[in-house]
């Protein structure tokens, strides 16, 4: 009687024994699955220049204008509340020839109603950069959101997020003329974008 006690005994003991391990197992489980949700990762941080070529008039316009604000007769505004939508194309250096690696799609605002002499007006951007080039960011995306004063020295805009590779981006990037005409304009734009 006393032998089958031992055994009984033992095999509760095991039971509780492998009842605590599996538990602890299960505890530690818990941070590498948070990790793997992004609790604990670190993000990659890619950083990408290009140049934003948008052509306002003529055959080959990249951007067309889409509304305008009702003024009344007031000009004192200007451009505010013109809205445009914009195509335009992204190459890997700044001459147009160069290479392309994707496209500028969304629309951009005028938001200032500022006429003074020498004051530029601002804009505010909504575009999805879509690369096309035969890299391994084909068909992948970035989001970008922001308001330019084009009198600033520094312009920077958001990057909120992206598809593909860059699936739940975020960063930023800054936005350097390179020429402006009226008829054209040609961005350098350095993205650095954590995905």
């Amino acid at each position: 009687m006393a032998a089958g006690r031992q055994y009984e005994y033992s095999r509760t003991a095991m039971f509780h024994a492998l009842a605590i391990v599996a538990l602890l197992a299960c505890i530690g489980l818990l941070p590498l699955s948070s990790e793997a949700a992004g609790g604990g990762a670190r993000p990659r941080k890619t950083v990408m220049i290009f140049y934003l070529h948008n052509v306002m008039a003529g055959s080959n316009a990249t951007a067309v204008q889409v509304g305008a604000p009702f003024t009344g007769g007031n000009t004192s505004r200007g451009w505010f509340g013109r809205a445009f939508a914009m195509d335009a194309v992204l190459t890997r250096r700044s001459y147009r020839s160069s290479k392309e690696v994707g496209a500028a799609q969304g629309v951009y605002i005028w938001e200032s109603t500022t006429r003074e002499e020498g004051n530029l007006p601002s804009i505010i951007l909504f575009f999805t950069i879509t690369f096309n080039d035969k890299t391994r960011y084909e068909d992948s995306s970035i989001i970008v959101q922001g308001s330019v004063g084009f009198d600033k020295l520094f312009r920077e805009v958001a990057i909120v997020g992206g598809t593909g590779r860059f699936r739940l981006a975020q960063g930023f990037a800054s936005l350097d003329p390179i020429s402006i005409s009226p008829s054209a304009v040609v961005l350098n734009i350095s993205a650095t974008i954590y995905h």
